[in-house]
């Protein structure tokens, strides 16, 4: 489609994207070409994704990649920390298989093992998945529909804050980036970068915020 190749080609260009883009207009398929792009033969990226879709990122992959990116969908029925181990053995072996690898997870997976908001000492408490997340040298990762790390005190949205700083190219993938309200922007724009509305939601609502309005 005509709107694909420059939004292809920009998010290329960028080290960081949000991609605004309705259902049906091919933002897995955007998302994917920019993967094969930018992933070396040994790299990886990462996928946070809800449940149901799943599934439709590794039918995109075999549709339009087949044997030129592979996928570790960590959707079956074993255990966090199984899937943790999975997950860091498949990286582990990117080196024999020449081929770019892809793992999508789940958001409530992803967050096994990271400690609520407030935890004291939560770096080193750091487990399972999140851990085997975090530990991994990825070279792209991806949110999508990131309007669901809206809220900046969730697990998920501190666990992609982490994420975002440790990764050289992120992208963002939504239809609805502000879904309830302006802040909703906010821990989207930490998880692609910080410096534009900054780390912390007190300081963010401190400068932007607007209370006590007499309407």
């Amino acid at each position: 489609w005509g709107h694909q190749p420059p939004a292809i080609e920009y998010m290329l260009s960028h080290s960081a994207t949000l991609l605004e883009a309705w259902m049906g207009t091919g933002k897995t398929y955007m998302a994917l070409q920019v993967l094969k792009r930018t992933l070396t033969a040994r790299g990886a990226a990462i996928i946070l994704c809800p449940q149901p879709v799943i599934g439709v990122w590794s039918g995109e992959v075999e549709k339009h990649f087949p044997g030129q990116l592979r996928t570790l969908a960590l959707n079956g029925s074993q255990t966090s920390e199984q899937k943790a181990i999975l997950l860091r053995e498949t990286v582990r072996n990117c080196s024999l298989t020449q081929t770019p690898l892809i793992v999508v997870v789940n958001y409530e997976t992803a967050i096994r093992g990271m400690p609520a908001s407030g935890t004291k000492g939560s770096e080193r408490k750091l487990t399972k998945m999140a851990a085997a997340i975090l530990e991994t040298r990825w070279e792209v990762a991806v949110v999508d529909e990131s309007q669901r790390i809206k809220a900046h005190d969730s697990q998920i949205s501190r666990l992609c804050q982490k994420l975002g700083e440790k990764t050289p190219k992120r992208l963002a993938l939504t239809g609805t980036p502000l879904d309830n309200s302006p802040g909703d922007a906010f821990a989207q724009l930490r998880f692609l970068d910080w410096s534009i509305l900054g780390r912390y939601w007190t300081h963010f609502i401190d400068r932007y915020g607007v209370r006590n309005q007499n309407i």
